[in-house]
Protein backbone atom coordinates (compact mmCIF):
# COMPACT_ATOMS: atom_id res chain seq x y z
CA UNK A 1 0.00 0.00 0.00
CA UNK A 2 1.86 3.06 -1.33
CA UNK A 3 0.26 6.45 1.00
CA UNK A 4 1.40 9.60 0.02
CA UNK A 5 0.86 13.14 2.07
CA UNK A 6 0.61 16.24 0.97
CA UNK A 7 4.43 18.03 0.04
CA UNK A 8 5.10 20.89 3.38
CA UNK A 9 8.16 23.05 3.90
CA UNK A 10 10.78 21.07 6.06
CA UNK A 11 13.76 23.11 6.96
CA UNK A 12 14.00 25.17 4.42
CA UNK A 13 13.17 22.51 1.69
CA UNK A 14 9.62 21.43 0.00
CA UNK A 15 9.42 18.16 0.51
CA UNK A 16 6.51 15.53 -0.36
CA UNK A 17 6.17 12.70 2.34
CA UNK A 18 5.64 9.20 1.21
CA UNK A 19 5.42 5.89 2.45
CA UNK A 20 5.46 2.06 1.15
CA UNK A 21 4.28 -0.13 3.68
CA UNK A 22 4.67 -3.68 2.83
CA UNK A 23 2.33 -4.75 5.26
CA UNK A 24 0.59 -3.34 7.95
CA UNK A 25 -0.82 -5.72 10.03
CA UNK A 26 -2.79 -4.66 13.89
CA UNK A 27 -0.62 -2.50 15.69
CA UNK A 28 0.70 -2.30 19.14
CA UNK A 29 -1.47 -2.83 21.96
CA UNK A 30 -2.01 0.47 24.51
CA UNK A 31 -0.03 -1.55 27.12
CA UNK A 32 3.22 -1.37 24.81
CA UNK A 33 2.82 2.48 23.39
CA UNK A 34 4.72 3.66 26.30
CA UNK A 35 7.37 0.87 26.51
CA UNK A 36 11.15 0.81 25.12
CA UNK A 37 13.37 -1.95 25.86
CA UNK A 38 16.40 -0.62 24.06
CA UNK A 39 15.38 2.64 22.31
CA UNK A 40 18.77 3.65 19.85
CA UNK A 41 21.41 1.19 18.64
CA UNK A 42 24.01 1.85 21.70
CA UNK A 43 20.79 2.12 23.97
CA UNK A 44 20.70 5.98 24.87
CA UNK A 45 22.43 9.22 23.72
CA UNK A 46 25.63 8.44 25.86
CA UNK A 47 26.26 5.18 24.18
CA UNK A 48 26.50 2.92 27.10
CA UNK A 49 25.67 -0.47 25.48
CA UNK A 50 23.86 -0.93 28.88
CA UNK A 51 20.21 -1.73 29.71
CA UNK A 52 19.49 -1.51 33.09
CA UNK A 53 16.01 -2.38 33.36
CA UNK A 54 16.63 -5.62 32.18
CA UNK A 55 16.26 -8.39 35.00
CA UNK A 56 14.91 -11.61 32.97
CA UNK A 57 18.05 -13.26 31.72
CA UNK A 58 20.61 -13.16 33.85
CA UNK A 59 23.24 -15.80 35.16
CA UNK A 60 20.85 -18.04 36.58
CA UNK A 61 18.30 -18.17 33.78
CA UNK A 62 20.70 -17.81 31.26
CA UNK A 63 21.04 -21.68 31.08
CA UNK A 64 16.95 -21.91 29.87
CA UNK A 65 17.53 -19.71 26.88
CA UNK A 66 16.67 -20.83 23.82
CA UNK A 67 15.73 -19.39 20.54
CA UNK A 68 11.92 -18.41 20.43
CA UNK A 69 11.91 -17.05 16.17
CA UNK A 70 13.54 -16.58 13.84
CA UNK A 71 13.50 -14.40 10.57
CA UNK A 72 15.86 -13.87 7.41
CA UNK A 73 15.81 -10.28 6.47
CA UNK A 74 15.01 -8.99 3.08
CA UNK A 75 17.73 -9.01 0.59
CA UNK A 76 18.72 -6.53 -2.27
CA UNK A 77 21.53 -7.74 -4.61
CA UNK A 78 24.28 -4.90 -4.75
CA UNK A 79 22.78 -3.14 -2.02
CA UNK A 80 24.89 -0.57 -0.17
CA UNK A 81 22.45 -0.88 2.58
CA UNK A 82 23.43 -4.16 5.27
CA UNK A 83 21.16 -4.96 8.52
CA UNK A 84 21.71 -3.38 11.69
CA UNK A 85 21.31 -3.65 15.39
CA UNK A 86 17.98 -3.61 16.58
CA UNK A 87 16.46 -0.85 18.49
CA UNK A 88 12.84 -2.26 20.78
CA UNK A 89 9.99 -0.78 21.76
CA UNK A 90 5.72 -0.80 21.62
CA UNK A 91 5.92 -4.50 21.51
CA UNK A 92 8.04 -4.30 18.38
CA UNK A 93 11.45 -4.53 16.79
CA UNK A 94 12.85 -2.70 14.47
CA UNK A 95 16.56 -3.69 11.55
CA UNK A 96 17.19 -1.92 8.85
CA UNK A 97 18.35 -4.44 6.40
CA UNK A 98 19.61 -4.34 2.88
CA UNK A 99 16.32 -2.63 1.67
CA UNK A 100 15.52 -0.55 3.76
CA UNK A 101 13.71 -0.66 7.62
CA UNK A 102 11.11 -3.32 9.04
CA UNK A 103 9.07 -3.56 11.85
CA UNK A 104 8.45 -7.25 13.42
CA UNK A 105 6.35 -8.63 16.49
CA UNK A 106 8.85 -8.78 19.60
CA UNK A 107 6.76 -11.98 21.05
CA UNK A 108 6.65 -13.82 17.59
CA UNK A 109 8.92 -12.61 15.10
CA UNK A 110 5.75 -11.36 12.72
CA UNK A 111 6.77 -8.84 10.37
CA UNK A 112 4.23 -6.14 11.19
CA UNK A 113 5.55 -3.23 8.67
CA UNK A 114 8.28 -2.63 5.87
CA UNK A 115 9.55 0.98 4.66
CA UNK A 116 11.50 0.46 1.39
CA UNK A 117 14.41 2.73 -0.12
CA UNK A 118 13.02 4.50 -3.07
CA UNK A 119 15.54 2.08 -4.78
CA UNK A 120 16.54 -0.62 -2.97
CA UNK A 121 20.08 -2.26 -3.50
CA UNK A 122 21.10 1.23 -4.94
CA UNK A 123 20.63 4.54 -3.14
CA UNK A 124 21.00 4.51 0.69
CA UNK A 125 23.48 3.11 3.24
CA UNK A 126 22.82 1.60 6.25
CA UNK A 127 20.60 3.71 8.88
CA UNK A 128 21.06 4.76 12.32
CA UNK A 129 17.81 3.90 14.43
CA UNK A 130 16.15 5.58 17.42
CA UNK A 131 13.07 5.89 19.18
CA UNK A 132 12.19 8.96 21.04
CA UNK A 133 8.73 11.34 21.07
CA UNK A 134 6.90 8.69 19.83
CA UNK A 135 8.71 8.35 16.53
CA UNK A 136 10.79 6.44 14.95
CA UNK A 137 13.55 8.31 13.59
CA UNK A 138 15.47 6.39 10.38
CA UNK A 139 18.88 8.43 9.62
CA UNK A 140 20.90 7.46 6.49
CA UNK A 141 23.05 8.44 3.42
CA UNK A 142 22.80 7.69 -0.19
CA UNK A 143 25.98 6.09 -1.53
CA UNK A 144 25.89 6.62 -5.27
CA UNK A 145 28.33 10.17 -5.17
CA UNK A 146 31.74 9.85 -3.57
CA UNK A 147 32.43 12.97 -4.23
CA UNK A 148 28.84 14.73 -3.20
CA UNK A 149 26.40 12.89 -1.20
CA UNK A 150 23.24 13.67 0.65
CA UNK A 151 21.58 12.42 3.71
CA UNK A 152 18.28 11.94 5.18
CA UNK A 153 16.65 12.11 8.63
CA UNK A 154 12.95 10.43 8.36
CA UNK A 155 10.65 9.94 11.50
CA UNK A 156 8.17 6.78 10.68
CA UNK A 157 4.47 6.38 12.84
CA UNK A 158 6.44 3.30 15.17
CA UNK A 159 3.29 1.21 15.02
CA UNK A 160 1.96 1.95 11.36
CA UNK A 161 5.42 2.86 9.38
CA UNK A 162 3.44 5.98 7.78
CA UNK A 163 6.19 8.21 7.27
CA UNK A 164 5.50 11.44 9.29
CA UNK A 165 8.33 13.64 8.04
CA UNK A 166 11.95 13.92 6.18
CA UNK A 167 14.31 15.93 5.43
CA UNK A 168 17.49 16.40 3.33
CA UNK A 169 20.65 16.64 4.67
CA UNK A 170 23.41 18.53 1.95
CA UNK A 171 26.50 16.39 4.42
CA UNK A 172 25.99 12.65 4.23
CA UNK A 173 25.25 11.30 7.71
CA UNK A 174 27.66 9.87 9.89
CA UNK A 175 26.19 9.80 13.50
CA UNK A 176 22.71 10.48 15.10
CA UNK A 177 22.27 10.91 18.51
CA UNK A 178 18.70 11.76 20.41
CA UNK A 179 17.73 13.12 23.24
CA UNK A 180 15.69 16.04 24.96
CA UNK A 181 13.44 16.10 22.10
CA UNK A 182 16.31 17.01 19.74
CA UNK A 183 18.04 15.31 16.98
CA UNK A 184 21.50 15.46 16.32
CA UNK A 185 23.24 14.34 12.73
CA UNK A 186 26.52 14.94 11.86
CA UNK A 187 28.49 14.55 8.97
CA UNK A 188 30.91 15.97 5.73
CA UNK A 189 31.97 15.01 2.16
CA UNK A 190 34.34 16.37 -0.24
CA UNK A 191 32.07 18.95 -1.68
CA UNK A 192 29.85 19.38 1.87
CA UNK A 193 31.40 21.74 4.95
CA UNK A 194 31.71 19.46 7.88
CA UNK A 195 28.57 20.30 9.76
CA UNK A 196 26.56 19.31 13.08
CA UNK A 197 22.76 20.16 12.70
CA UNK A 198 19.81 19.67 15.23
CA UNK A 199 16.22 18.97 14.46
CA UNK A 200 13.59 19.05 16.76
CA UNK A 201 11.90 15.71 16.67
CA UNK A 202 8.13 16.67 17.08
CA UNK A 203 8.26 17.92 13.19
CA UNK A 204 12.03 18.02 11.58
CA UNK A 205 12.61 22.00 12.28
CA UNK A 206 15.85 22.92 12.25
CA UNK A 207 17.19 24.03 16.13
CA UNK A 208 20.59 25.00 15.71
CA UNK A 209 23.30 24.40 13.40
CA UNK A 210 27.43 24.47 13.32
CA UNK A 211 30.27 23.91 11.10
CA UNK A 212 33.70 22.57 11.28
CA UNK A 213 32.72 20.78 13.78
CA UNK A 214 31.96 16.73 14.00
CA UNK A 215 29.81 14.72 16.53
CA UNK A 216 30.47 11.07 17.04
CA UNK A 217 26.65 10.64 18.00
CA UNK A 218 27.26 10.75 21.93
CA UNK A 219 25.53 12.91 24.67
CA UNK A 220 24.92 13.31 28.48
CA UNK A 221 22.83 15.60 30.50
CA UNK A 222 21.85 17.53 27.75
CA UNK A 223 25.27 18.19 26.67
CA UNK A 224 27.13 17.49 23.20
CA UNK A 225 30.08 15.96 22.90
CA UNK A 226 32.00 17.89 19.26
CA UNK A 227 35.36 17.60 17.85
CA UNK A 228 36.92 20.37 15.39
CA UNK A 229 37.86 19.13 11.74
CA UNK A 230 41.42 20.70 11.68
CA UNK A 231 41.81 18.39 15.07
CA UNK A 232 42.60 21.21 17.52
CA UNK A 233 40.44 20.94 19.76
CA UNK A 234 37.04 19.31 21.61
CA UNK A 235 33.84 21.26 22.07
CA UNK A 236 30.74 20.42 24.66
CA UNK A 237 27.64 21.91 23.29
CA UNK A 238 24.28 22.65 24.70
CA UNK A 239 22.19 19.82 22.82
CA UNK A 240 18.92 21.85 22.57
CA UNK A 241 20.73 25.32 21.71
CA UNK A 242 23.94 24.23 20.19
CA UNK A 243 25.71 27.42 22.50
CA UNK A 244 29.36 26.19 23.95
CA UNK A 245 29.38 24.99 27.29
CA UNK A 246 33.32 24.42 27.54
CA UNK A 247 35.88 23.63 25.00
CA UNK A 248 39.70 22.16 25.89
CA UNK A 249 42.76 22.39 23.34
CA UNK A 250 43.23 18.59 23.18
CA UNK A 251 41.10 16.53 20.58
CA UNK A 252 39.15 14.04 22.31
CA UNK A 253 36.63 11.61 20.52
CA UNK A 254 33.39 11.18 22.50
CA UNK A 255 32.97 6.97 22.46
CA UNK A 256 30.59 6.53 25.73
CA UNK A 257 29.06 8.32 28.93
CA UNK A 258 28.54 6.85 32.39
CA UNK A 259 24.94 6.45 32.35
CA UNK A 260 24.52 9.22 34.77
CA UNK A 261 26.11 11.33 32.31
CA UNK A 262 28.68 12.73 34.62
CA UNK A 263 31.50 11.29 32.85
CA UNK A 264 32.38 10.98 29.20
CA UNK A 265 34.99 8.25 27.89
CA UNK A 266 36.84 9.27 24.84
CA UNK A 267 39.91 8.68 22.43
CA UNK A 268 42.71 10.96 22.22
CA UNK A 269 44.76 10.65 18.70
CA UNK A 270 46.65 7.77 20.11
CA UNK A 271 44.05 5.87 20.73
CA UNK A 272 44.50 5.96 24.97
CA UNK A 273 41.21 6.04 26.95
CA UNK A 274 40.45 9.34 28.63
CA UNK A 275 38.10 9.83 31.41
CA UNK A 276 36.85 13.53 31.12
CA UNK A 277 34.77 15.32 33.42
CA UNK A 278 31.22 15.48 31.78
CA UNK A 279 30.50 19.26 33.09
CA UNK A 280 33.73 20.82 32.57
CA UNK A 281 36.15 18.53 30.09
CA UNK A 282 38.75 18.20 33.05
CA UNK A 283 40.54 14.70 32.69
CA UNK A 284 39.81 12.60 35.64
CA UNK A 285 42.14 9.89 34.43
CA UNK A 286 43.66 7.78 31.47
CA UNK A 287 44.36 4.32 30.59
CA UNK A 288 47.29 4.20 27.76
CA UNK A 289 46.13 2.32 24.57
CA UNK A 290 43.29 0.77 24.97
CA UNK A 291 40.55 3.32 23.50
CA UNK A 292 38.33 0.52 21.83
CA UNK A 293 34.38 -0.34 21.49
CA UNK A 294 33.80 0.52 25.48
CA UNK A 295 30.69 -0.27 27.55
CA UNK A 296 30.01 1.07 30.72
CA UNK A 297 27.11 0.28 33.39
CA UNK A 298 28.83 3.44 35.49
CA UNK A 299 30.69 0.87 38.07
CA UNK A 300 33.32 -0.44 35.39
CA UNK A 301 33.93 0.33 31.97
CA UNK A 302 34.14 -3.26 29.43
CA UNK A 303 36.39 -2.64 26.05
CA UNK A 304 38.13 -4.48 23.90
CA UNK A 305 42.12 -4.57 24.36
CA UNK A 306 44.64 -7.63 23.89
CA UNK A 307 42.72 -9.65 22.24
CA UNK A 308 39.80 -10.19 24.91
CA UNK A 309 37.80 -8.04 27.23
CA UNK A 310 38.88 -5.82 29.59
CA UNK A 311 37.38 -4.60 32.73
CA UNK A 312 38.45 -1.09 34.25
CA UNK A 313 37.18 1.24 37.44
CA UNK A 314 34.65 3.82 36.03
CA UNK A 315 35.65 6.24 38.23
CA UNK A 316 39.63 5.54 38.71
CA UNK A 317 40.59 3.82 35.21
CA UNK A 318 41.99 0.73 37.62
CA UNK A 319 42.37 -2.56 35.51
CA UNK A 320 39.85 -4.70 37.46
CA UNK A 321 39.64 -7.55 35.23
CA UNK A 322 40.44 -9.28 31.73
CA UNK A 323 39.21 -12.04 29.74
CA UNK A 324 40.69 -13.70 26.45
CA UNK A 325 39.58 -15.87 23.95
CA UNK A 326 40.54 -18.37 20.93
CA UNK A 327 38.94 -15.47 18.64
CA UNK A 328 38.51 -12.28 18.61
CA UNK A 329 35.65 -10.66 20.52
CA UNK A 330 33.42 -7.50 19.19
CA UNK A 331 31.27 -4.74 20.98
CA UNK A 332 30.58 -5.96 24.77
CA UNK A 333 26.82 -5.27 25.80
CA UNK A 334 25.77 -5.19 29.56
CA UNK A 335 22.64 -6.11 31.04
CA UNK A 336 21.68 -7.87 34.31
CA UNK A 337 24.85 -8.40 35.82
CA UNK A 338 26.52 -10.02 32.20
CA UNK A 339 28.77 -8.74 29.57
CA UNK A 340 28.03 -10.33 26.48
CA UNK A 341 30.19 -10.03 23.05
CA UNK A 342 30.03 -11.76 19.82
CA UNK A 343 33.54 -13.70 19.39
CA UNK A 344 35.11 -15.02 16.14
CA UNK A 345 36.98 -18.47 14.99
CA UNK A 346 33.97 -20.38 15.70
CA UNK A 347 33.47 -19.13 19.36
CA UNK A 348 30.31 -18.08 19.11
CA UNK A 349 28.41 -15.74 21.74
CA UNK A 350 30.73 -15.24 25.26
CA UNK A 351 28.62 -14.21 27.96
CA UNK A 352 30.70 -13.21 31.07
CA UNK A 353 29.75 -12.37 34.86
CA UNK A 354 30.14 -8.53 34.39
CA UNK A 355 31.82 -8.34 38.32
CA UNK A 356 34.58 -10.76 37.75
CA UNK A 357 34.74 -11.48 34.03
CA UNK A 358 34.19 -15.14 34.28
CA UNK A 359 32.93 -17.06 31.80
CA UNK A 360 29.21 -17.75 32.46
CA UNK A 361 28.76 -19.56 28.94
CA UNK A 362 29.83 -19.59 25.42
CA UNK A 363 29.09 -21.26 22.18
CA UNK A 364 27.35 -21.19 19.25
CA UNK A 365 24.07 -21.98 20.28
CA UNK A 366 23.24 -18.43 19.46
CA UNK A 367 25.36 -18.21 16.31
CA UNK A 368 28.67 -19.22 15.02
CA UNK A 369 29.01 -15.34 13.63
CA UNK A 370 31.31 -16.64 10.70
CA UNK A 371 28.70 -14.51 8.02
CA UNK A 372 28.62 -11.37 10.94
CA UNK A 373 27.94 -7.66 10.33
CA UNK A 374 29.53 -6.63 13.25
CA UNK A 375 26.35 -5.92 14.94
CA UNK A 376 26.17 -5.88 18.64
CA UNK A 377 23.50 -8.23 20.59
CA UNK A 378 20.05 -6.40 22.12
CA UNK A 379 18.91 -7.48 25.74
CA UNK A 380 15.33 -6.10 26.04
CA UNK A 381 12.21 -6.99 28.09
CA UNK A 382 13.59 -10.98 28.55
CA UNK A 383 14.74 -11.67 24.74
CA UNK A 384 17.89 -11.57 23.59
CA UNK A 385 18.23 -10.34 20.05
CA UNK A 386 21.06 -11.11 17.59
CA UNK A 387 21.42 -10.15 13.90
CA UNK A 388 24.22 -11.88 12.06
CA UNK A 389 24.46 -13.41 8.61
CA UNK A 390 21.11 -11.71 7.56
CA UNK A 391 19.12 -12.94 10.21
CA UNK A 392 17.36 -11.61 12.85
CA UNK A 393 17.15 -14.07 16.05
CA UNK A 394 15.21 -13.82 19.41
CA UNK A 395 15.82 -16.01 22.13
CA UNK A 396 14.56 -16.14 26.15
CA UNK A 397 14.12 -18.35 29.09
Amino acid sequence: MAVTFPARVVAGRILACAVTVGAVLTGASPAHAATVGWPQQAFGPGRTFFNPNESVITAATIGTVHQRWSRSLPRAAGSCSAPTSPVVGNGLVYVGDETGVGAYRASTGRPVWRHRWPAPGDDDQSPFLALAGGLLLVANTGCQSQSDPNGSLLALDPVTGVQRWRVVSDPPIASLVVDRGVAVVSGESPSDLAAVTAYRVSDGRQVWRRTNLASSGVSAAGRIFLTRTNRTGTVAASLTTGATLWQRAPRYLAHTTTPAGDLVYAADTADNLICLDARNGAVRWRAAGVAFREATDGRRVYLLAGGGIRALDARTGRRLWSRTFRGDPDQPVRAAGLVYAKVDAGVGLAILNATAGRVVTSGTRFGDFVEDEGNPPVVADGTLYIVSGGVLRAFGP
